[in-house]
Order: C-alpha cells, then structure tokens, then sequence
C-alpha cells in the first residue's frame, strides 16, 4: 500500500478528483461605450442591447476597469476599459425566459451570492436549504466606501444579516466577508455562501473555457449543448475540509478532492479574468458546473464554508449503532475573500498563472531561489530499508546503506553532475512506513554514526540530501497513545481508515515531535529535510486540548517548515500546496496529470507557469519507471521539471514481497546511464530556459 506511481509515499499515486444599492455619493451615470461588435455582443450569456439601466451606479474606477452596481437588480458590472468588454454577475434573462425554472433558480441566476442553511431546532439538523441575496423580503442597506461598496442584507425571515465588500484596486475587484459578516438571531444558521455564482457565466454554444485547479491544471471548454446528468466538480482548496473515515481512505483509493493552487478562472470571447481565493479563506471549495448542472450554463466560482457536517455514531438496537449527520454549531471563525483579477484580450490560461505569480510574489508568497546561469540539477531518491511483517518476526530488507548512498552520490559527482538533490528514504529504525517516523538511523544502514558521517560528506561535497520524514500518519498498532497523540472528529471519534490501519498524528503533537526530531537533526549534522503530508494536506483536530481548526494548523505547518529551514539550511516538500511556497526549497512530486474527471477537457501546466523558474521542482514518476521513456521525458520538458531517478544499491528483485514492489527496476549500477544522459540532455537543451518565468503554454496540434 501507499504506492504512488514510482514514489513510495503514504498514499497512493493522487489522481485528484477531486471555482452589491449604491445611493449615497451621486456620480455621473452613463451608458457603458463598448468598442464590441454588434454580434459578440448579441451572442455573449450577459450582453444585452437593452438601454435600460434601472438605478445603475458608477462604484468605483481605475485606469484599467469600472465597476457598477444596479440595486434594484443587485446586477454587479465591470468593465475592462482597453476591451469595453463588460462582465456580469447575472445571466441575461432573455436566454432563459422559456425555460420552466422555479423562482428560485431565476433567482440563483441573478443574485450576487448563494447561500445554504439549516435550522437549529429541528431533529434533522443536517437537513440544509438553500437560498440566495434576491430572496423575498430581504432588506439591503448600501453604504460607500473609499473605491467601493458595503452592502448589508437583512433575511428578515430568517432572522440572518450577511455584511459584503466589493473593493476595486488597479485591475482588481476584491469581495470580502469580514469576520463578523454574518449574524443570527433566530434559529436558522448559515453553513454556506457562493459569491458572484454566475459571474462571467456562458450558455450552449459560446467559445471559452473554464480553468481549475485540477491535478497540475485542466480546461473544460463550453459545451455545444446541455450535458445529460451532469454533475459539479467540487475542488478542496489545501485538502478535503472534513476529515472522517472515508477521508482516511481516499489516501489510499486515490479519489481525494483538492486543490493547490486557490485560484480559477474564465475565458470567454477573448476576455479573461482570474479569481484569486485569500489563505485566510482556506474552509472553501472550488465549484466547476458544465451546462446541464440544473441550468444550462457553464459556471465555475467558489463557495465560503461557515459550518461543517460531521458524523455521530449511536447505539442502535437492530444494527447496534447508526451514523447520524450533524452540522457544526459553531461558525468557523476568520475573514473570508476573493479577488477577482481582469486581464487583456486573449490572456486565456497563460495570463491567469503569469497574474497569480504576480499576486504571490507582491504578497511574499513566493521567492524567486533560481539564478540565471544555473545548472539544472538532479532529484535523486535513494530507498534505503524496509520492514516486511512475517508470522513471528519482521524480517528487515537494506537496500542502500549509508556508505553506499555515498559511493552513489561520489560517483555522480565524478562522472560531471554540478548539482544534485538526494534525498533518503526509510532511513530510520525499522525502514520505510513504521509511521510515525523516528528520528533515529536504522542500525542495518551504518546507525546514527554511519549517517551524521554521510551528512557531513554530502555538505563537504555540495550536495542537498534530505532526509525524508511523515508528521502525519501513525500506524494503529506502532504503540502510540492514541488519546494523546491521535486525532478525533468532531463526533468524538478516533480518525482512522475502514481497516482501522491507519491514524493522524494531532498537528500540536505533530509539532512538538518535530521540535524534538531538530534538536537530534542537530547532533546528526542534518542539513536537510523532506516533509512527507504536511505540504498536501492540512486537518482539523476536535481532541480536547489538542482542538485546533484548518486555519489554525496552516500556522503549524507554516512554522514546521519555517523552522526547518531556519535550523538545517534547507527544506523540501512533497506535493506543494502554494500556501506553503514561500518556506520551501524544492517542491517534490509536482503532480503532471488532472484527474481524467469526465468534465476535463485538457490538462494544462497551470500549476507549474506559476512556480517556474522561482522553485526547482520534480514530478510524481522517477525516470527509472516511465511506461514510455520518450513520450514522458517530452512531457517533463514542457512541464519544466528536473530530471529525477530514485534507485537503490540492491537489486529490486528483493522488495518483491515488500510493500514498496512497484520499485521493479532501482539498481544504481543498471540506470547510472540513463541518469547521467538525462541530466546532460537537460543542461544541454534547457538550461537557458531553468530560471525563467514560464509565461505562455499553448497546444500546437492534437499530438
């Protein structure tokens, strides 16, 4: 178990499954002059020939976009100036007139914001409703702001007041919900809000696409006609917000819904925008809907969680217990906001990563750690051990000792490779999955001597070597204390796999082994290390004391790997949530696929346009298990990735009756060609590329 596609992980390969009434200051109000022709115009979802304004206001404006708001429509407008070109938050309605819609949805296609709640007082708490800022008998007080608009909306019904901002900076629109945004006084409760559901939305027929955050990026281009029992794409941003048994076991069936990079988009007609989703933000979901998800529009935008469900388990006399659904009392705590860039014609999905770049490196999010003229280097895993269970006794298997691990690397440099990155893998006591990890040699390998010696080598050397560590996982059987160290759902129980395999280590304790784990990093001369989970995923805890929310354990992370680098000089992370960027040296096991989800029309680089050039990475599949060593090696050069092996000093043939068996072919001796031509083919056709930005992708043919 916990094979991932050529690199022994704790989960298997992730194919991931899993996007206001302003009347106070009077400003000059006018038709908006579009240079657009009078057939784009006609042909686009929210364009309209209509000259009817209603109460139209001029919010705010820059040089490069105008913002407006009708209240008795709550239609919000922005124009592009360069394009004239005018994005809506509403579907025109004339394209859905004679459709047999409810009110409600003829609401969900005009409103500024979708939201879900239950009401309290009811057995069946988990019993959501829905509704939307049109609804009957909603009171919405506007009030100016400096280069925007507040708008206050009073569900009188409901006994529910929602406070937004819509906020216009240079090419942006920033909406904010403030912490306080939302009060409640009576028994109803909010667990949901989508902002501008339908904004930029597109009906049958249109040219454009959305872009998601699917795997490394995907496309789904709009739809020539409505898609029969379509469903929504619903995209975790930093992980799945709701850990429970079925989490535990997409680790290892591979349908795990995230998302690393908090970002979306639309491209239609030529205009592009990219919608940014703040960190503080992190309890959201990205939202992919194609025509025929209830209406026939494609739509991608992003949903705010306030409230979680979570699952209670109770005796019951025929079954002996149930699982009852509830939905979290409390509301999670933080501000909440998107920013919504606006880009030249013709951007597409190029513009929205060179626009996110952008955003990060303003906002310290990313640093730039290549320099023009560097080479590029070599990722090298190196497997060190494993425990196989046997009847009485685990038989131990050393693939590659600590004096072999040098003897590779020595080579390697011998033989003309300027800058490698090795990294260990099952190096400590009992080898590779004993979760959790220790911060202790295995005796097999040479012990805490052979490896201090090896780590004083490699820096003697110039050599980066990790040492590869899991603060995430506990086996069920290693002996840890599970009250203390293990984490529980809200429903007061133990996290673990339908196996009862698998645990999750509490992100506190989590942390305070890690803070033991740096003082021996110190005595065994450690100058690198490879976090393994805390760069892919980020959980809640409901333990008693150890209580902590998502946003809470993004701090915990931040600091794990803040203090990493301040104490061994270098970092390293698998996977790579971009919320994680700005404390990280490489990025390992950049995935290079989407989820192949029945939506997706095209997988794109959009992940890697954003971080090329800044953070050298490697992808998912070492070049010594490719299935097609030409057609992949391509594809590692589009994506901009470095070339990367993992191998061992034994033969393969003896982890046949291990858990790490996918690693059929390793041995150092067998792939030292392959390896020295990939990293000389590398230097030789691509090094002038390695430090740049990657600023533009686009297909050429089918193939």
């Amino acid at each position: 178990m916990f094979a991932s596609n050529g690199k022994k992980r704790f989960f298997s390969k992730k194919i991931i499954v899993a996007c206001v009434c302003f009347f106070g200051v009077a400003l000059s109000v006018g038709a908006v002059v579009s240079n657009q022709s009078a057939e784009t115009v006609a042909t686009d979802s929210q364009q309209t020939n209509s000259t009817e304004r209603g109460d139209r206001q001029l919010v705010a404006s820059s040089s490069e976009i105008a913002m407006y708001y009708t209240g008795d429509t709550q239609l919000l407008e922005v124009e592009y100036k360069e394009s004239g070109y005018v994005w809506k938050s509403a579907v025109n309605s004339d394209l859905y007139k004679d459709l047999e819609l409810s009110e409600a949805w003829k609401g969900n296609l005009s409103a500024l914001f979708q939201f879900t709640y239950y009401n309290s007082k009811k057995a069946d708490k988990a019993n959501t409703l829905s509704s939307n800022s049109l609804s009957n008998g909603v009171k919405v007080t506007p009030t100016p702001l400096e280069n925007g608009l507040s708008l206050k909306f009073n569900f009188t019904e409901l006994g529910i007041i929602m406070k937004i901002e819509i906020n216009l900076d240079g090419d942006t629109v920033k909406l904010t919900m403030p912490e306080d945004s939302i009060k409640e006084t009576k028994e109803y409760k909010v667990v949901s809000v989508s902002p501008l559901p339908f904004f930029g939305a597109a009906a049958n027929g249109e040219q454009g696409y959305l872009v998601y955050p699917d795997g490394s990026g995907a496309i789904h281009y709009f739809n020539e006609k409505e898609t029969r029992d379509a469903r929504p794409l619903k995209l975790d941003i930093y992980g799945s917000r709701t850990w429970e048994e079925s989490t535990m076991n997409d680790l290892e069936t591979s349908v795990f819904a995230s998302a690393k990079l908090p970002i979306f988009g639309v491209c239609k007609n030529g205009n592009t925008f990219v919608a940014i989703v703040d960190d503080k933000a992190i309890e959201s979901t990205i939202e992919v809907s194609q025509s025929g998800v209830s209406v026939p529009f494609e739509r991608i935008a992003n949903v705010f969680t306030f409230r979680r469900t979570y699952t209670v388990i109770k005796p019951d006399v025929k079954s002996g217990e149930s699982s009852v659904v509830k939905i979290e009392s409390t509301m999670l705590p933080g501000e909440r906001s998107v920013t919504y860039a606006f880009l030249p014609t013709d951007s597409g999905y190029s513009g929205m990563a060179n626009r996110y770049r952008e955003y990060l490196l303003k906002n310290g999010g990313l640093n730039k750690l290549i320099t023009e003229g560097d080479d590029v280097p070599l990722m090298l895993d190196l497997f060190m051990g494993i425990s196989k269970e046997q009847m009485l006794m685990d038989k131990y298997t050393a693939m590659t000792d600590f004096d072999k691990a040098q003897g590779i690397l020595s080579d390697l440099l011998s033989s003309g490779v300027t800058d490698i990155r090795a990294n260990l893998i099952g190096w400590q006591k009992d080898g590779f999955g004993n979760y959790p990890d220790s911060f202790a040699a295995e005796s097999k390998l040479g012990g805490n001597k052979g490896l201090k010696s090896l780590n004083e080598w490699a820096v003697s050397a110039g050599i980066k070597l990790t040492l590869q560590n899991n603060y995430m996982l506990a086996k069920a059987d290693s002996g840890i204390n599970k009250k203390n160290n293990c984490v529980y759902t809200k429903g007061s129980l133990l996290l673990t796999d339908s196996k009862e395999k698998l645990l999750l280590l509490s992100p506190m304790k989590a942390h305070g082994f890690f803070k033991n784990d740096l003082s021996k990093a110190k005595q065994l001369s450690v100058r690198g290390i490879n976090f393994d989970g805390i760069g892919e995923y980020i959980y809640p805890d409901y333990n008693g004391n150890n209580t902590v929310t998502r946003a809470e354990v993004q701090k915990i992370w931040a600091d794990m790997l803040k203090s990493a680098r301040e104490e061994t000089g270098y970092v390293s992370i698998i996977g790579g949530n971009t919320c994680s960027l700005k404390n990280v040296d490489f990025l390992h096991s950049v995935t290079v696929h989407d989820s192949g989800y029945f939506m997706s029309d095209e997988t794109i680089p959009l992940y890697q346009m954003v971080i090329h050039g800044y953070i050298p990475y490697a992808a998912e599949e070492p070049g010594n298990l490719f299935y097609d060593s030409k057609i992949q090696s391509l594809q590692m050069l589009e994506y901009g990735t470095v070339p990367y092996f993992q191998l061992t000093w034994n033969s393969s043939s003896e982890l046949v009756d291990t858990d790490y068996n996918f690693l059929f072919t390793s041995r150092f001796e067998q792939w030292k060609d392959d390896l020295l031509a990939s990293v000389k083919d590398y230097n030789d056709n691509y090094k002038a590329l390695y430090s740049s930005a990657m600023v533009e992708h686009k297909r050429l043919s089918d193939k």
